[in-house]
């Protein structure tokens, strides 16, 4: 979408939306080793009731039933620990979930400026954020952290860990101990 709108170079260009391509992500990177492939989602919940309503041609049976839509978006988390950068351009986000999710993994993000994101992303540290609807300042951010990668990548997995389950059990434990 972004890019149709908002681009500034005549070099070629592809966008896709199908949920089932993430699986070629590493065919297109073997194929095509200098290309960028962006990857910008929704709230795991949006999206698996998304792909559940949504009716597809035949044969694209994660989005038949429940059990296949999780099942679908586990083996997406487990690829997506191999991506550069995470972008959740938001214009709202009560918290943020795939956020959290990406940075458990080591994945550093660019995320608007909205609702819970700013609390979850520590700005230059974790990634960046931007405000919504200024795609150039997406795109410059995108570069910024993919040259900053590996260390907004460890500073992103150590800061996710506050919302791991153990973090979460000490925090309930300390608010009910007398």
């Amino acid at each position: 979408h972004l890019s149709h709108y908002h681009r500034k170079t005549d070099r070629p260009h592809f966008t896709d939306k199908n949920p089932a391509n993430w699986r070629y992500a590493g065919l297109i990177h073997t194929i095509l080793p200098n290309a960028r492939i962006i990857d910008a989602r929704r709230d795991p919940l949006d999206c698996c009731f998304a792909n559940l309503r949504q009716h597809y041609q035949w044969g694209v049976n994660f989005s038949y039933g429940q059990t296949e839509v999780a099942g679908q978006y586990r083996e997406y988390l487990r690829l997506m620990r191999h991506f550069d950068v995470l972008v959740a351009p938001s214009h709202q986000e009560p918290f943020g979930t795939v956020i959290s999710e990406a940075m458990a993994v080591g994945t550093p993000v660019v995320a608007t400026r909205v609702g819970g994101l700013a609390e979850i992303v520590d700005d230059g540290v974790t990634g960046l954020l931007v405000e919504p609807g200024e795609p150039d300042a997406l795109a410059a951010a995108v570069l910024e952290v993919l040259g900053r990668r590996d260390a907004m990548s460890a500073a992103a997995r150590q800061a996710a860990r506050r919302f791991g389950a153990d973090a979460y059990a000490d925090r309930v434990e300390a608010l009910i101990r007398p």
